[in-house]
């Protein structure tokens, strides 16, 4: 690039040419009058943070009419995060939400939702550390036989007002007809 007088211009890397696990240096030369100007450049991906949030376990067999609880767990927190917005969504024909308490990591407690088969948990997040942290315990009942459905988990999460990647895992639930013991065969004919 040659010019006259003052000028702004910017320098763009292919990203298609740089290896994401080489160290990626080169150098930008000025030269301007009889002085030249040597600038290192230093190309490279950076890390994109992601959070990941799961249903634990992440399935399980149950009767039909027995109680079952799952962990809401944040995992491999290398970045925290100050802000959760989950929803937890199943069909409330097949599983019925009991109960769910949250940690003290949540400043807002998590209640139960006006529509059916959605608990929304929205809360600011403190005092957590780096690794696995439970946010909330769910408890739910099985309500009638399938081969499977499922408990599943969508949400964003926020750090300093800004955006976070966020990965999720549900549960697959199979729900097996209640056990009915065998009655009195009466008397043979």
């Amino acid at each position: 690039l040659t010019f006259d007088g003052s000028q702004m211009f910017t320098v763009g890397v292919d990203a298609r040419w740089v290896d994401p696990n080489a160290n990626n240096v080169g150098t930008i030369t000025f030269t301007v009058d009889s002085t030249r100007v040597t600038v290192p450049v230093k190309a490279g991906f950076a890390p994109t943070p992601t959070v990941g949030f799961i249903l634990s376990p992440q399935s399980m067999r149950v009767s039909e009419g027995d109680e079952f609880a799952l962990d809401l767990k944040a995992l491999n927190l290398q970045m925290l995060f100050d802000h959760v917005d989950l929803t937890v969504a199943w069909d409330p024909a097949l599983v019925a939400l009991q109960g769910a308490e949250a940690s003290a990591s949540l400043t807002s407690p998590v209640g139960p939702s006006t529509e059916p088969g959605i608990l929304r948990i929205q809360s600011d997040v403190t005092g957590l550390s780096s690794g696995e942290t439970v946010l909330a315990s769910l408890r739910f009942t099985a309500v009638a036989p399938t081969d499977k459905t499922g408990v599943n988990l969508r949400g964003t999460v926020l750090l300093g007002g800004a955006p976070v990647r966020v990965t999720t895992g549900g549960c697959a639930v199979g729900i097996s007809p209640r056990f009915a013991t065998p009655g009195d065969p009466g008397a043979l004919v």
